[in-house]
């Protein structure tokens, strides 16, 4: 099911008690954190993946019991550091 987490009541009516897994690609940190509560407080063993922007958003959500995490800076380092390794390009990114 494919919807905008963010609507007040959207979990409830697309059933999330049944689902098994919540992805949340949400850009805003305060609507990720909103979302994952509300996923949470109707289904406790929900399995959850959501993406950040930046690796310093991580806090906001560490107690949260999230499975998995994807920063898009960390993304962002990797696609550039394989693309200068992909053209001959050595070194690191800082």
């Amino acid at each position: 099911i494919y919807g905008d987490a963010s609507v007040p009541n959207i979990l409830h009516v697309t059933e999330i008690t049944k689902a098994t897994l919540l992805v949340i690609t949400v850009p805003e940190i305060a609507t990720i954190v909103s979302i994952i509560k509300s996923a949470r407080h109707l289904h406790p063993e929900l399995q959850i993946i959501t993406r950040i922007t930046y690796t310093s958003e991580i806090a906001q959500i560490q107690d949260l019991n999230v499975d998995y995490v994807c920063a898009e800076e960390e993304t962002s380092r990797a696609f550039v550091t394989k693309t200068l390794e992909l053209i001959g390009v050595q070194g690191t990114l800082q």
